[in-house]
């Protein structure tokens, strides 16, 4: 159904991207139907190998009301070894549950990928001729004619060496991982890890921002990690701490987590020296700390770790405001509308992008069954942000019910505090 929604853009020719080939658009959709609607969003590409390459800064699904008007951002983000050329994708909203029958399509836009510009040459530096040995000096004149014209003549092959191997091999930098380290810190769990990891430039050439990343086995269950680096000049080295949280369910001895300098493939390396970019360690775990998943959500705050002076470090997150409004469904089937928009904090010491972004979820009390969810990608210290969350409830519903609202309901994101990360309200 080609006229169930109105989906425009301002983009009128090519999206301009930056040198890293990522940029953004701009979506407007406006709901025809004459009914409200729950949608979703998708990006539909020309070439299907290009599918990874966009994504939404908002949640692609949402509830819109009769002749309701929503805004999608789409970020662009091309991989560094993508095929230079020109690219086309349209957006596509669909009805969440009616997808094959009710779905619009939006213009086409194009964007251009090109290859980064080529960093400049550095200079050639000449040998410091101004320091002679005293000894020189006393030198008979045919010696000192001699020894000169050797020395000379050495600089000058010295010279020409160097013009060849800067023509014939250009500068590139060369990241290594040269020690890893691991420290447990101090939890009830025992799975949480300090990893200081010293990442070196032995190239001849800026490394350029990079990301660190970690992993595990995927049959360890553990989320990667990312961090970004800054530029690290040719001879020096940079001293990198991440904590790892391991969010296991079963009993282990141990595992192996991998770090990957220039996990994402950004710095321009030889391709012989990819291999000094990795490095593993074995983290050992205590035995019988692991909890038993349960069916269903229990509303009792799971304790985490107390605050010691190692946990300052950590981030805390918190609801600090919850305004819910309600509105009757005038069309079958006839129920009503709730909408919250819930304000989350980070009250913490330091910010949470380095972990899992920050996932928000509605449960009733009653079964601990997910209605509504939402997503912030992260919180600086004394940051706040507010997310909007829908659910419909239908006409037979009497009397009040229990919502528990929670903010990282998986503890991917280790805390100073793991019992303020729930508000428990009817409505």
């Amino acid at each position: 159904m080609s006229g169930l929604f109105e989906i425009t853009t301002e983009v009128t020719e090519t999206v301009p991207l930056d040198q890293q080939n990522r940029g953004e658009v701009l979506f407007k959709v406006a709901n025809l139907s004459g009914r409200p609607l729950y949608v979703r969003a998708r990006c539909q590409p020309e070439e299907a190998d290009t599918q990874d390459w966009f994504s939404f800064t908002t949640p692609a699904e949402r509830h819109l009301t009769i002749a309701d008007i929503a805004f999608y951002t789409v970020k662009i983000a091309a991989p560094p070894l993508a095929v230079l050329g020109r690219y086309q994708f349209q957006l596509v909203v669909e009805e969440r549950d009616k997808a094959e029958q009710n779905f619009s399509t939006g213009p086409g836009v194009t964007f251009e990928v090109i290859k980064p510009p080529a960093p400049p040459r550095p200079p050639l530096r000449l040998p410091d001729l101004s320091a002679i040995p005293k000894w020189f000096a006393n030198l008979p004149r045919r010696t000192k004619l001699i020894a000169g014209g050797v020395a000379l003549a050495v600089i000058v092959l010295a010279i020409i060496i160097g013009v060849i191997l800067a023509i014939t091999r250009p500068a590139r930098p060369d990241l290594v991982i040269e020690s890893l380290d691991a420290q447990p810190l101090e939890t009830e769990d025992g799975n949480v890890y300090l990893f200081t990891v010293n990442v070196a430039n032995r190239g001849n050439k800026n490394s350029g921002d990079f990301v660190l990343g970690f992993e595990s086995n995927p049959e360890d269950k553990v989320d990667m990690g990312y961090q970004e680096v800054p530029s690290i000049e040719p001879g020096a080295s940079r001293a990198i701490e991440m904590v790892g949280y391991l969010p296991f369910s079963g009993e282990f001895d141990s595992i192996v987590i991998t770090f990957v300098a220039d996990i994402n493939l950004q710095t321009d390396e030889a391709e012989d020296s990819r291999e000094n970019n990795i490095q593993s360690v074995n983290v050992s775990l205590p035995r019988g700390f692991f909890p038993t998943p349960t069916p269903f959500f229990r509303p009792t705050p799971t304790p985490f770790f107390e605050p010691t002076p190692t946990a300052l470090i950590f981030p805390d997150l918190a609801i600090v405001g919850l305004n819910i409004e309600s509105a009757p469904i005038r069309f079958p089937p006839f129920g009503t509308l709730y909408r919250a928009d819930v304000t989350v904090a980070n009250v913490g010491r330091t910010d949470t992008f380095g972990f899992a972004p920050i996932e928000i979820t509605l449960r009733l009390a009653s079964s601990g069954s997910v209605i509504a969810r939402a997503v912030i990608e992260g919180l600086k210290p004394g940051e706040s942000a507010t997310v909007r969350m829908e659910w419909e409830t239908d006409i037979n519903q009497i009397g009040p019910q229990d919502y528990m609202f929670t903010v990282d309901p998986n503890n991917a994101i280790p805390e100073m505090d793991e019992s303020n990360n729930t508000l428990r309200t009817a409505a």
